[in-house]
């Protein structure tokens, strides 16, 4: 009878799934290194955007909080600058109103006496006074000529009275918008 050995291929099996089990395990290992490799690489990244994201954020916050404490300079600021605006209209409305006065008493001084002047909504009103009816004629050629209406386009005479001792009072109302 021949000698039957089971434990041999008994053996030879075992040795089988042995080398299998090692190489399943082996690829097993370096899935799983993989794995966690990936998973350190990912967990690593995240905490660094995590870290990138606070400071960002802390600077914002500080940032905001500059931008907060000027704030208040800042409405000042806008305040002024409003106000000299302001101011700098009242001085050019003034200035405008000081050169038509001092324009009109240069140019009607030998002819007219001044009786009044009054300033109201951009409008400068100039009461004058000839002695009679030459300078009258006089003061109204002035009025009338190219240098006067280059310079004073809307100027109107309002009206012409003739008093008891032979003068004559005039109103000019001379309009400074332009």
């Amino acid at each position: 009878m021949p000698n039957i050995n089971f434990l041999k291929d008994r053996r030879t099996e075992i040795r089988a799934r042995k080398k299998k089990d090692r190489k399943i395990l082996q690829y097993g290992l370096i899935a799983f290194s993989i794995c966690f490799a990936a998973f350190f690489a990912v967990t690593s990244y995240r905490i660094i955007l995590k870290v990138s994201l606070n400071k960002i954020i802390k600077q914002q916050d500080e940032e905001k909080t500059v931008i907060d404490d000027n704030l208040e300079t800042e409405l000042e600021y806008k305040l002024l600058a409003h106000k000299l605006k302001l101011v700098k209209g009242v001085f050019d409305e003034r200035s405008n109103k000081q050169e038509a006065i001092r324009f009109f008493t240069l140019l009607l001084a030998n002819t007219t006496y001044n009786k009044g002047i009054s300033y109201e909504e951009k409008k400068l009103t100039l009461k004058l006074q000839t002695r009679n009816i030459f300078t009258l004629e006089e003061t109204l050629n002035l009025i009338a000529s190219k240098e006067v209406t280059e310079k004073y386009s809307k100027i109107k005479q309002q009206e012409i009275l003739r008093n008891n001792d032979g003068t004559y009072d005039i109103e000019l109302i001379i309009d400074l918008e332009t």
